[in-house]
């Protein structure tokens, strides 16, 4: 069972409603920062609400690397100039 499936299952059982819960997803997979921005831009078309931009397997070497990456992330989707 995927996780936001788990996460119904779990609520339904319980009655709790899930109006206005969050849905957050952390990427953590090595990726460039074209593939990240398409994974926002899918998780948020199916309902995500917060995403996390995972950067420590994709070979980068200094602090600058790290924040250019996220920043690139950003701009391709639009939250950043």
């Amino acid at each position: 069972m995927e996780g936001r499936e788990r996460v119904r299952h779990f609520a339904a059982e319980a009655g709790r409603d899930l109006t206005g819960f969050g849905w957050e997803l952390t990427a953590n997979r090595s990726s460039t920062p074209a593939e990240m921005a398409g994974m926002v831009e899918r998780w948020a078309e199916e309902g995500g609400t917060h995403f996390s931009v995972g950067t420590m397997r994709n070979g980068l070497t200094t602090v600058d690397q790290h924040i250019d990456f996220i920043t690139d992330v950003a701009r391709r989707i639009g939250l950043a100039t």
